[in-house]
C-alpha cells in the first residue's frame, strides 16, 4: 500500500506542512486527511466498505483529490471519471468499470443525473460532510485493501469504446520506488510540485503522489482561463519547483512569446512527458530554468506512468534524431528488448519495437483478454516468466545505451507501396520553417488510398517555398499533398496534440 503509505507518514509525523494549495488555499496534511477521513465514512455508511472499484467525478477542486485518499483508505480502487469526457464516453466507463459509487461535489451531482439512472450509479457527495478531527493514530489509519487494484484509467480505444487499464498497488509501488527511493531524483518536503493535467491521465497521479510521498506540497493548476498560461503563473507565483508537463504546451507557450517574460531559476526538476520532446523547446525551456535539471520522460500507460527517462544537456546535440530527445534508459526494476517483426531482439543500432518487463508492467487490459493476448505476451526466457508488454514504438539503441524513440510502430505507412515514416516529414517541414508544432498524418481520400496532410502552426504564405524545399530533401511520395496553416494547434485534456480534431479539420475543408 505504498501508493498512500507516503501520505499516512506525513501526516502522523508533519500533520501542520503543507500538503496541497487549491484557488490560493493552503491545506495541510492534517487538513487534507480530516477531509478524505470523513468522505471515506461517508462511503462505509452508504454500503461501500469493501467495494472494490469506487468513481471520482473529477475537477482540480480540494474534494476530488481528498476523494482519492478517501477511496485508498477504504482499501478500493480509484476509477477517474473525467467531467470533460462526452456522455456516451461516460457511459461506458461506468458499464465497464461496474463502480457501484461515485464520489463528486454537489455542483456536479445534476451532471450525473442521466448516467446516474441508466446504471444504478450511487451519488455521494464529498463536499457537504462536517469537519472531522485533527489528530489522528496509526491505528486509525491503518488500511485493508478490498483490491489489489489501485486504480483503473481508460483511455481511447481503437473501436470507439474506452480501453481500461488497471493498475495494481505492487504496480505503482515499484513506480514510485524507482521515482522517490532510488538514487535518481531527491524530492523534498520543501518542494513545490505543479500538477497540470487531468486526473484522468496517469501523469497526474505521479506528480500527487510523488509530492505526498516525499511530503512535499502539490500545487494543482485552476482549470479557469487557458490552462498552460496559468500554470506559468502558478510556477512563479508559488515559487514550484518540480514541473512537469506535455510538450505541446511549452510550443504553445513559446508560440506566444509568454516564456520571454519569466525567469524560474527556483525550478530543481522539468518532467517533459506524454509527447515525443523537440530538442529545441527543451533549449528554450532551459533559458528560463536555468536551474532545472531537464528529464524527456517516457512511458505508456500499461507500464505506469514513466518508463524512462533521458537527461537533457544542452552542450550535446548528437543524440538527437529527426529533432528530437532520446528518451533514455528505463526505469530501475525495468528491463527492455528491442526486437524485430519476430520477436527476436535486434542488434544495437538497429530499429525495432521496444518492449518492456519488469513490476511496473500491468497484468492486461480491463475486461478484454483478446487485446491483452495480444499486446501482453510472453517471451521464451527462463528468467522472465511474466509478461512483456508491446508498446508499439518503434526505437533503437545508440552507443550511448540510451533509447531514442522513432515514431509509432502505427507511424509507418504505406504511400504508393513505399514504406514512410511520418517522424521524418515533420523534421524536415520544421527544419526548413523554424517552427516547433507540426503534424503531418494520413488521411484515406475517396478511392481508399492514403494521401499525407501535414498542419503546421503560423506558417504564413511559405507554402509554395516549404514545397520546393522537401522536393530537394525528400521523394516525391513523402511530400504532403495538402498544408494547412493553423494559428494553434488543438490540445487534448492532457496537453497533447489531438490528431483527431486535425482529421476533422482537414475533413470539414
Amino acid at each position: 500500500m505504498i501508493m498512500l503509505e507516503g501520505f499516512i507518514s506525513n501526516v502522523l509525523k508533519s500533520p501542520g506542512n503543507p500538503a496541497i494549495i487549491i484557488e490560493n488555499q493552503t491545506y495541510t496534511y492534517a487538513d487534507l486527511m480530516n477531509i478524505a477521513y470523513e468522505i471515506s465514512k461517508e462511503i462505509k455508511k452508504n454500503g461501500g466498505e469493501g467495494a472494490t472499484l469506487i468513481g471520482v467525478y473529477t475537477d482540480h477542486g480540494v474534494y476530488t483529490y481528498a476523494s482519492i485518499i478517501a477511496v485508498l483508505l477504504n482499501g478500493s480502487g480509484f476509477v477517474p471519471i473525467n467531467k470533460k469526457f462526452p456522455k456516451d464516453k461516460l457511459q461506458n466507463i461506468v458499464k465497464s468499470s461496474a463502480i457501484p459509487f461515485v464520489l463528486c461535489n454537489k455542483a456536479s451531482v445534476k451532471e450525473l443525473e442521466d448516467i446516474q439512472s441508466e446504471n444504478g450509479l450511487k451519488i455521494i457527495v464529498n463536499d457537504q460532510l462536517p469537519k472531522g478531527k485533527t489528530i489522528f493514530t496509526e491505528k486509525e489509519l491503518k488500511i485493508t485493501p478490498a483490491s489489489d487494484i489501485a486504480y483503473i484509467l481508460f483511455t481511447s480505444g481503437s473501436t470507439g469504446i474506452p480501453k481500461g487499464i488497471g493498475i495494481t498497488y505492487s504496480n505503482f509501488t515499484a513506480f514510485i520506488t524507482a521515482m522517490n527511493h532510488s538514487k535518481l531524483y531527491d524530492f523534498r518536503a520543501s518542494d513545490r510540485v505543479l500538477q497540470i493535467f487531468e486526473l484522468s491521465f496517469d501523469v497526474s497521479i505521479a506528480c500527487t503522489f510523488i509530492a505526498w510521498e516525499a511530503g512535499a506540497c502539490l500545487v494543482p493548476t485552476p482549470t479557469d482561463g487557458i490552462v498552460f498560461i496559468r500554470a506559468l503563473e502558478i510556477i512563479k507565483e508559488y515559487d514550484v519547483t518540480v514541473v512537469s508537463m506535455a510538450p505541446s504546451a511549452l510550443a504553445y507557450m513559446k508560440q506566444l512569446r509568454l516564456l520571454e517574460e519569466f525567469d524560474f531559476p527556483n525550478v530543481r526538476y522539468t518532467l517533459f512527458t506524454g509527447e515525443a520532446l523537440p530538442y529545441n523547446l527543451a533549449v528554450a525551456w532551459k533559458t528560463v530554468a536555468q536551474n532545472s535539471i531537464i528529464e524527456n520522460a517516457y512511458g505508456p500507460t500499461e507500464v505506469t506512468v514513466w518508463s524512462s527517462m533521458y537527461r537533457f544537456d544542452a552542450n550535446t546535440s548528437e543524440e538527437i534524431i529527426n529533432g528530437l530527445a532520446p528518451i533514455g534508459k528505463v526505469l530501475p526494476g525495468l528491463i527492455y528488448r528491442i526486437c524485430d517483426e519476430q520477436l527476436k531482439p535486434v542488434k544495437q543500432g538497429e530499429f525495432g519495437e521496444l518492449l518492456l518487463y519488469g513490476d511496473q508492467v500491468a497484468r492486461g487490459y480491463w475486461k478484454d483478454s483478446a487485446k491483452t493476448a495480444s499486446t501482453f505476451i510472453k517471451m521464451d526466457e527462463r528468467n522472465f516468466p511474466g509478461s512483456w508488454y508491446k508498446t508499439g514504438d518503434i526505437v533503437v539503441e545508440n552507443k550511448n545505451n540510451n533509447i531514442i524513440y522513432i515514431n509509432r510502430k502505427d507511424n509507418q505507412v504505406q504511400i504508393n507501396g513505399f514504406r514512410v515514416e511520418l517522424g521524418e516529414i515533420e523534421f524536415r517541414i520544421k527544419e526548413y520553417t523554424k517552427k516547433d508544432s507540426v503534424v503531418v498524418l494520413p488521411f484515406e481520400n475517396e478511392n481508399n488510398t492514403l494521401t499525407l496532410i501535414a498542419f503546421i502552426e503560423n506558417i504564413g504564405d511559405t507554402v509554395n517555398d516549404l514545397k520546393f524545399h522537401l522536393a530537394s530533401t525528400l521523394p516525391a511520395y513523402m511530400i504532403p499533398k495538402k498544408f494547412y496553416g493553423i494559428v494553434s494547434m488543438p490540445l487534448n485534456n492532457s496537453g497533447k496534440i489531438d490528431r483527431k480534431k486535425l482529421l476533422e479539420m482537414h475533413v470539414e475543408n
